[in-house]
């Protein structure tokens, strides 16, 4: 595995001739990165940047990621004699020239196989040479004390490569991490509130329960006890206070979680204490003790977000007695009962923003407060312009007038809505996915430059709104084994960032972030072009930023245009694509160099993957064509079964039920020639088959199951002679005689008020009193409740 020695050689640097802020790494090559611990030859860097080195195992490849080993091997026929490699250098073609005893073979970098070399032979090798000041650096090191070394190389980015008898290293000098400062000798001293008072001082406040001030000359003014005196040594004050508000009178108010709220009145010693906790809000006092924001309003009162009871606003009233307004005495609730908050701010335009764990809330302050109106603006996952989560951490209003949430979760926002007090504010999020370090954004405060600081548990953002630049500092900027506390961070007077860990404060200009301004170039396993197949839909690169000095792990974003709509982030060096259409397309590789700067170094790909017959255009079109003249062949055998079906009915009627009908006819003619006048014999059965007729009706009347076929049945008849009667009888068909008896029925009904309409339905056969009433406002021109 790889090893990573950093010395700090603060008693060397004179000699060396480095900076006071440098610190020396060095970096060794073992078996865990697949170095044989082989003696080293010769080592080169080529023009794409990839390092090469010449050992007596062959020749290794190294991109800044990974090491590769080429040699003979048995049964490969490679033509090299022995894997001793003694010389190597760069030809005009890209491929590397290597000398193995007396002979020469070259190895060609895309079949990646040795081969003899034929062409012209230098004189003599041409190495590296180190200068004077170079050597007695590297003699200086304490690890090279008392050993042979050989310095084999120095590389474009000021890298010294050694070999000796500890193996290979890489030397390089990075920028000395900024370091905390701890106040105590606790093994952990979170730091949760920071103020910077109108005479410069600066306010620390941990959760140990310690509250230190320290002047504007950097010397401390003293710890505050809990009577409000300041002691020279540390004291507790006995409450872990968790924000801190100077107001416009001179006055100090803080908060602190449990223990409620404190006001510091300056005095002779230091200042007198007033405490208010939670008792009875509805009398006017605090009405929860968890307390986490604190701002001031044009009418001098303090508003105090507590975390789990809402909104508390602090009057300080004739003879300097404090009252509260809350949702218990007046104030409106901020949401639905008490909510946790994190931060509140006032615009200058007297709009009060809430940040809480259900939202941003706005409104603007009263000077009656009980006719404030609270808007709400929460995440809707449909709409990428509402807030990006619910957890609001930060609010901060830059100096450009612009306002910026921060969430947990959901990193920046900015608000884009000119009206604040509305439920439909539109946000632009800022997240990973537009280069931030984390989407979990503690706090946030500007600098005097107008960038924003965006606080991370293991890291810092910077962040330009002008440009949209964003710039990330993890752990390798930092020394002392902390994460970044919630507490908001101080830009000083004098332009300096105070920030809370969890081991004290880190104190820092801007200016001492220096970030490397290299731009790495990007090489890939494959040429500017790449062609596919009709049967390789998938597509595997390896990718490598040439950053050897990088202090973070590089960050890749890639995007294959008519493929990917947004750019792809990632830290890993390979991109993988499956089920590649067919077509044309132009893959962008852009990357960050080893501080994690965003660079210009993108690269392109063009990639052209051959369509299969089934993916062209004429294979669409002939699949097409078959599929219409099957659906053609389709249609036209159901219509040839439609009119075979039509047919055979016609051929039943007439065999069937026609000879029915006239057997019917020829028993009329009978019964007539018996006498009877033949028109009063027939209107004599007319009238009895009537009767039956409606007999039966009124006795099915409510029958939601009586059809044709039972209604035929029970006369005796078929269906066809059953139809022919109906319509001689009463000049309509069978559906249209039950239906306009049921209607007649259901008029009765209705207009003797017979129950209500669907039970009416139910009576008259209809089993959905919807249609019921459908069919009688057709029937009759009006609703069942209209006509009745």
């Amino acid at each position: 595995m790889r090893r990573l020695l950093a010395f700090i050689l603060i008693a060397l640097l004179s000699g060396m001739g480095l900076r006071a802020a440098d610190e020396v790494r060095i970096m060794t090559f073992d078996e865990g990165d697949g170095f044989a611990e082989s003696r080293v030859s010769c080592i080169i860097q080529d023009r794409a940047g990839i390092i090469w080195f010449s050992t007596w195992d062959g020749l290794y490849r190294y991109d800044g990621y990974r090491l590769r080993n080429y040699k003979a091997r048995p049964g490969d026929n490679c033509p090299l004699e022995a894997n001793r490699i003694d010389y190597i250098r760069e030809l005009a073609d890209g491929n590397i020239l290597c000398r193995v005893r007396s002979d020469y073979f070259v190895f060609n970098r895309t079949s990646r196989k040795f081969t003899p070399y034929t062409g012209p032979r230098s004189a003599h090798d041409v190495r590296y040479m180190p200068d004077e000041a170079t050597q007695r650096m590297v003699a200086a090191m304490p690890r090279y004390a008392g050993i042979s070394v050989r310095i084999l190389y120095k590389d474009r980015q000021g890298g010294i490569w050694v070999y000796s008898m500890l193996g290979l290293d890489r030397i390089s000098f990075v920028s000395k991490p900024i370091s905390n400062r701890k106040a105590t000798d606790a093994p952990q001293e979170e730091v949760r509130g920071l103020m910077e008072d109108s005479k410069g001082r600066l306010w620390v406040a941990d959760k140990n329960g310690y509250v230190r001030i320290v002047g504007r000359d950097g010397r401390l003014a003293g710890y505050l006890d809990a009577s409000g005196s300041l002691r020279p040594a540390p004291v507790l004050f006995g409450h872990s206070v968790y924000c801190i508000r100077e107001d416009s009178r001179g006055t100090v108010w803080m908060g602190a979680k449990g223990s409620g709220l404190f006001r510091l009145t300056p005095s002779d010693k230091g200042f007198a204490v007033d405490r208010y906790v939670a008792n009875n809000p509805i009398d006017g006092d605090l009405n929860h003790n968890d307390i986490y924001s604190i701002v001031e309003d044009s009418y001098g009162r303090m508003w105090i977000g507590t975390y789990g009871g809402g909104l508390n606003v602090a009057t300080v009233g004739p003879g300097g007695r404090v009252t509260f307004a809350n949702s218990g005495n007046g104030l409106p609730p901020v949401h639905e009962g008490d909510v946790e908050i994190h931060r509140l701010a006032i615009t200058p335009g007297g709009v009060l923003l809430v940040g809480t764990n259900t939202g941003l809330y706005t409104a603007r302050i009263e000077r009656n407060t009980a006719a404030m109106k609270f808007h709400a603006n929460r995440r809707d996952p449909a709409d990428a312009t509402s807030l990006s989560n619910n957890r609001v951490t930060d609010i901060v209003q830059a100096r450009s007038g612009n306002i910026f949430v921060s969430t947990y979760g959901g990193g920046l926002c900015r608000i884009m809505s000119t009206n604040l007090l509305s439920d439909t504010i539109t946000f632009r999020p800022y997240t990973t996915d537009s280069g931030l370090a984390s989407d979990v954004v503690m706090s946030v405060t500007e600098d005097k430059q107008g960038r924003l600081w965006l606080v991370s548990g293991a890291s810092l953002s910077c962040f330009v709104p002008s440009t949209g630049v964003i710039t990330n500092f993890k752990r390798s900027m930092f020394s002392g084994g902390f994460v970044f506390s919630e507490a908001r961070p101080l830009c000083m007077a004098d332009g300096r960032l105070v920030m809370g860990t969890t081991q004290g404060i880190l104190e820092f200009n801007p200016a001492e972030l220096k970030k490397s301004s290299y731009v790495p170039p990007i090489v890939v396993d494959c040429g500017s072009r790449v062609e596919l197949g009709p049967n390789e839909k998938s597509l595997s690169i390896e990718m490598a930023a040439l950053d050897y000095n990088k202090n973070e792990q590089i960050e890749y974003a890639y995007k294959l245009d008519g493929v990917d709509e947004t750019w792809n982030y990632t830290t890993d060096s390979h991109i993988r694509y499956a089920n590649i259409p067919a077509g044309k397309y132009l893959l962008h590789i852009k990357s960050t160099n080893g501080d994690g700067i965003w660079t210009d170094n993108e690269r392109t790909i063009e990639i052209h993957r051959t369509p299969a017959f089934n993916e062209r255009p004429m294979a669409w079109m002939l699949y097409g064509g078959l599929l219409l003249v099957a659906l053609y062949a389709i249609f036209k055998v159901a219509a040839y079964i439609r009119r075979l079906q039509r047919e055979l009915s016609d051929i039943k009627m007439t065999t069937g039920e026609k000879v029915e009908y006239a057997l019917l006819k020829h028993g009329e003619r009978h019964v007539s020639g018996q006498g009877a006048p033949e028109a009063d014999v027939e209107r004599e059965r007319d009238d009895a088959w009537s009767a039956k007729v409606w007999a039966y009706m009124e006795r099915n009347m409510a029958n939601a199951e009586l059809t044709v076929d039972s209604f035929a049945q029970d006369m005796g008849m078929s269906r066809s002679v059953f139809y022919l009667n109906m319509k001689r009888v009463f000049g309509v068909t069978p559906n249209n005689f039950m239906q306009e008896a049921r209607i007649a029925y259901a008029k009765e009904l209705l207009r003797a008020h017979s129950g209500n309409i669907s039970e009416v339905a139910y009576k008259c056969g209809f089993s959905d009193p919807k249609y019921f009433s459908r069919c009688f406002k057709k029937a009759t021109g009006m609703t069942p409740s209209e006509y009745c």
